[in-house]
């Protein structure tokens, strides 16, 4: 089944127990399967809203709902980008100090002498 239309019967409430089996497994395989869900339901709500107040702008507001999501999406690679190099970092320089503390490599400092 087509995972769009599986989503949107989930959030309308409208499938069966056998999609909803489906879609939880497809929701438990990855976080990408989770931020879509997340981005999707996020999208549906808004639209509904929207439709609620009977906005004349109703695809404007829609396509401003859609470059939030792109800029959520951006932002949460961006962290997860900085999470990964810091962490990094932190790894290295742990094992620095380690390697240092075992003897594994010593610290030295050098003196220039001016001649």
């Amino acid at each position: 089944m087509n995972i769009e239309l599986l989503m949107d019967k989930i959030l309308s409430g409208d499938a069966s127990p056998e999609e909803q089996k489906s879609f939880e497994s497809w929701l438990s395989k990855s976080n990408a399967n989770r931020e879509e869900f997340e981005d999707r339901k996020y999208l549906v709500e808004n639209a509904n809203q929207l439709e609620r107040e009977g906005n004349d702008t109703f695809y404007d507001d829609l396509r401003k709902i859609q470059q939030q999501i792109q800029i959520r999406r951006h932002r949460k690679k961006l962290l997860r980008k900085i999470v990964i190099t810091v962490g990094t970092a932190l790894v290295l320089l742990a094992l620095y100090f380690l390697f240092l503390q075992l003897g594994i490599i010593t610290a030295t400092t050098r003196t220039w002498s001016h001649e």
